[in-house]
């Protein structure tokens, strides 16, 4: 199995993708899909009975598998009948087939993803799917497929739509050719227009539960399976193990991304500030922010900034009422929120976020933003 996956992922294109986890299989180039396995047989079911919506909307928690379902079940029906490993069971295809290497580099003639697609000039991702990456559909949908041929269409995230990209998509869901399907991969579905939420057949993938999550963290985390030039990914301790668990809040994604040393060493250093409250200890904070002022730094700023946010939304979650298992998290909700309202803070964090966006969207002074986001809960601790 590794050897094959560590060639499958040699195969693909080397352009950047915003949804790849350096280390890890990207999706569709990953064999392993663990539990939704009533979405697989729903799939499954549909195809037989020759009754398969000309579209599904995939929705759910970031991270839950929902585009491995949509390029699993590419593969599956492009593939010939004898490389399917359990005809009937999953949607499992055998990694050293043809069909599984095509999809893996996104060359297969029948296969079309629509995503954020990297700026090869700016040198960066736009921050919505541009209309033109749409207007490929054109193209695709004109050629003829083959006697027989299905095409498969993946918006990979569909949430991600500009007002110009949905209208364009919308022209093709109304009228789709035959054979052709499309898969709508979305956490967000609600920022979606109604118009194009009603010519979909909406399938919930839920987050995992703790036994399904651990499986697939142990199997990640086997070395024999990882790409060995990433250094800085290691095989979990086990107090490591429930930390990514309770972290991850049952997204396969969120707890590959905390299998990454840096990402566990990142959340302590978040934990260790904000416990000093209401004391802020600022050399500390800048000595943090550092750090991320390098060119190279966007994708660690990226992460800290997700990690501090989930720390401050589970602390107001827990000031609500809300039951949260990690002991310093409880800890840190009670000295944060002795000042000012439920409400003002989820205003502030909202803020924050907002401008994180700007941040990235225009190349933005990364430290500075780090140091403004930590005086700013100071000044709202101190209310």
């Amino acid at each position: 199995m590794a050897a094959v996956r560590l060639k499958t992922i040699e195969t693909v294109q080397h352009l950047p993708e915003i949804d790849r986890l350096e280390g890890f299989p990207h999706p569709k180039e990953n064999p392993i899909l663990v539990g939704h396995k009533q979405a697989e047989r729903m799939l499954l079911r549909a195809l037989n009975m020759q009754k398969l919506p000309h579209a599904w909307l995939l929705s759910g928690p970031e991270g839950v598998g929902k585009a491995t379902l949509a390029y699993r079940f590419a593969r599956y029906i492009f593939s010939d009948p004898a490389s399917r490993i359990a005809l009937d069971e999953s949607l499992e295809v055998a990694p050293e087939t043809r069909e599984f290497r095509q999809v893996a580099a996104l060359s297969h003639p029948n296969l079309l993803v629509i995503r954020r697609a990297w700026n090869s000039k700016t040198k960066r991702f736009p921050t919505t799917i541009q209309v033109d990456e749409v207007r490929r559909l054109r193209a695709f949908l004109s050629t003829t497929s083959g006697k027989g041929s299905w095409r498969i269409i993946i918006v990979d995230r569909a949430d991600e739509l500009n007002a110009n990209s949905a209208n364009a998509l919308l022209k093709s869901l109304e009228e789709p050719p035959k054979n052709c399907i499309f898969f709508l991969i979305a956490s967000m579905p609600g920022r979606l227009p109604a118009t194009i939420r009603s010519r979909c057949r909406r399938m919930e993938l839920y987050a995992l539960g703790r036994e399904d999550l651990m499986k697939a963290v142990r199997r990640l985390s086997q070395t024999s399976e990882l790409d060995t030039a990433v250094p800085q990914i290691h095989a979990p301790t086990a107090e490591d193990l429930e930390l990514i668990y309770e972290l991850s809040g049952g997204s396969v994604g969120r707890a590959v991304q905390f299998m990454d040393s840096e990402a566990l060493g990142l959340y302590r250093t978040i934990i260790r500030l904000l416990e000093q409250w209401p004391a802020l200890n600022k050399q500390e904070v800048n000595k943090i922010s550092d750090q991320f002022a390098a060119a190279g730094a966007s994708r660690q700023f990226e992460l800290f900034f997700t990690l501090l946010s989930d720390v401050v939304h589970r602390s107001i979650r827990y000031k609500a009422g809300l039951p949260i298992a990690l002991i310093e998290e409880q800890r840190i909700s009670q000295k944060l929120f002795q000042a000012g309202t439920l409400d003002v803070w989820a205003e502030l964090w909202e803020t924050l976020s907002r401008r994180k966006a700007e941040v990235i969207a225009l190349n933005l002074d990364r430290k500075n933003f780090v140091l403004e986001t930590f005086y700013r809960i100071e000044k709202m601790a101190k209310v």
